[in-house]
């Protein structure tokens, strides 16, 4: 085989290979996590988190948030488990055509959420009493602190004599500044007369 010949193999070697070299690194995209109060944390195939087998990478002992992974394009599931105190979850991120930054922030366990409320719930009700006094012909059927323990929910139960005003009533508490500041309770609880407060916090609320 003349050295001419050679020369000609040797230049498609090399670009078959640059080629396929390019399209396994364009498949490829960064993925960058960045989280606070979380233990463990598992990228793993979208809607595959129970199979192993599935794994892409792991972050679990000491991790390090903000640390680049660079991952097959396509569609994956943050699982994390939370520090002491606060919730487990999952995200989902897809990796397309740009670089991904994901920021994972859990909010506080049940447990941890119903410890704080045994000890605010007094505080709370005292509040609540002094801004709405008709306060005292309900009583209180369901109530929950949410997310960071800064929202206080309530469900309230008519037990007064007048039965034409005997609609359960909803309610919203925002801790402020180490202080608990009440919105007027209602039927239902609305963006239009509560814009101050999170639509998803009153509908946690209403759902009560």
């Amino acid at each position: 085989m003349s050295s001419k010949l050679w020369r000609y193999l040797l230049i498609i070697f090399v670009v078959v290979g640059c080629a396929a070299g390019f399209k396994y690194e364009t498949s490829k995209q960064i993925l960058v996590i960045n989280y606070a109060h979380v233990a463990t944390i598992s990228v793993v195939s979208s809607g595959s988190s129970e199979d192993p087998s599935t794994k892409i990478a792991t972050l679990a002992k000491n991790p390090i948030s903000g640390q680049p992974l660079r991952l097959k394009k396509g569609s994956y599931t943050l699982v994390y488990t939370g520090a002491q105190g606060y919730a487990n979850g999952s995200q989902s991120v897809t990796l397309g055509g740009k670089k991904q930054v994901v920021s994972i922030s859990p909010v506080y366990s049940e447990d941890h959420l119903k410890a704080l409320l045994d000890q605010s719930s007094a505080q709370i009700h005292q509040v609540i009493a002094a801004n709405y006094p008709n306060i005292n012909l309900y009583v209180f059927d369901r109530e929950a602190l949410i997310d960071r323990g800064e929202w206080y929910i309530a469900k309230l139960v008519y037990v007064g004599a007048d039965y034409h005003n005997s609609d359960d009533l909803r309610l919203v508490v925002q801790e402020k500044s180490d202080d608990w500041v009440a919105t007027p309770p209602a039927i239902w609880l609305t963006t239009v007369e509560y814009p101050a407060v999170p639509a998803w916090v009153l509908a946690q609320a209403n759902q009560l």
